[in-house]
C-alpha cells in the first residue's frame, strides 16, 4: 500500500501557480510537472521523496466526504495530494515540507480543508479564521514533525465518534 496524505480543499482558491511559487519559495525547483486532465502532478521524489498532485474534484456527490469533525457533509472543489517514495530516506526533510506546504498554504488562504492520511484517518481540520481542529487519537500530533507543524496556530482538539 502506498503511503499518501491528501487536503480535500472547498474552495478553488489554491491554483498551480501558487503551489509551484510555495515550493520555489522554500528553494525547491519544479522542473517536472505533469499536466492532467483537472490538475498538474511535480515530480519532487528526487528532492523531498513524493511526488504532489494538485486536482479539481468530481461533481457532487463525488466530491463529497463524511467528515468525523461534522455532522453535515464536507463538499470539496480541489485535492492536494502527497504520494510517498518509500524508498526516500531523509524522513525529517520530506515530513517538515509536506507539512510546512499544507498549513503555510491552507493557512494563507483561510481554506477550509480536511487533512487525510491514507485516504481515510481525518488528521485535521482547518477551519475559518485559521482555526485548526486537531484529531489526535492516534498521537500523531505528539510526533516531532507534526507537533513541530502545529506551534504557535490556533488549535483545538477533537476527539472523533
Amino acid at each position: 500500500m502506498a503511503i499518501g496524505y491528501s487536503v480535500l480543499i472547498k474552495d478553488k482558491k489554491l491554483t498551480k501557480e501558487i503551489l509551484i511559487r510555495k515550493f520555489e519559495e522554500m528553494g525547491y525547483t519544479c522542473a517536472q510537472i505533469e499536466d492532467l486532465p483537472k490538475g498538474i502532478n511535480i515530480d519532487l521524489n528526487a528532492k523531498l521523496g513524493y511526488s504532489v498532485y494538485l486536482i479539481d474534484a468530481g461533481s457532487y456527490p463525488y466530491n463529497g466526504w463524511q467528515s468525523n469533525f461534522s455532522e453535515t457533509e464536507f463538499v470539496f472543489e480541489r485535492t492536494l495530494g502527497f504520494r510517498f517514495d518509500k524508498e526516500y530516506e531523509d524522513l525529517e526533510k520530506r515530513y517538515k515540507t509536506m507539512l510546512s506546504v499544507i498549513f503555510d498554504l491552507i493557512l494563507d488562504m483561510d481554506e477550509e480543508a480536511i487533512f487525510i492520511s491514507n485516504g481515510d484517518t481525518e488528521l485535521c481540520l482547518f477551519e475559518h479564521d485559521k482555526k485548526i481542529c486537531l484529531n489526535n487519537k492516534s498521537e500523531i500530533w505528539n510526533r516531532n514533525y507534526f507537533k513541530d507543524a502545529i506551534v504557535g496556530k490556533n488549535v483545538s482538539y477533537f476527539v472523533p465518534r
